[in-house]
């Protein structure tokens, strides 16, 4: 199966997917570089990573 790209000025290219939960929950782009630094672009993976670190409907992060 092929996802549907897209492109955003601070995301770069990922799947529209990707972008509707990054809207969604409000994930800074510095964030979604941190995240492209540990799963590289591993989609499903990142996908999977802000719905679990958004449980108050916002994306808090857990890295630290």
């Amino acid at each position: 199966m092929i996802e549907k790209m897209t492109y955003h000025e601070y995301y770069g290219n990922l799947p529209a997917k990707t972008m509707r939960l990054i809207r969604k929950y409000n994930v800074s782009p510095a964030d979604f570089d941190m995240m492209t630094g540990a799963f590289g672009s591993a989609w499903a993976v990142i996908d999977k990573h802000i719905i679990d670190n958004s449980a108050d409907g916002y994306y808090q992060p857990k890295f630290y």
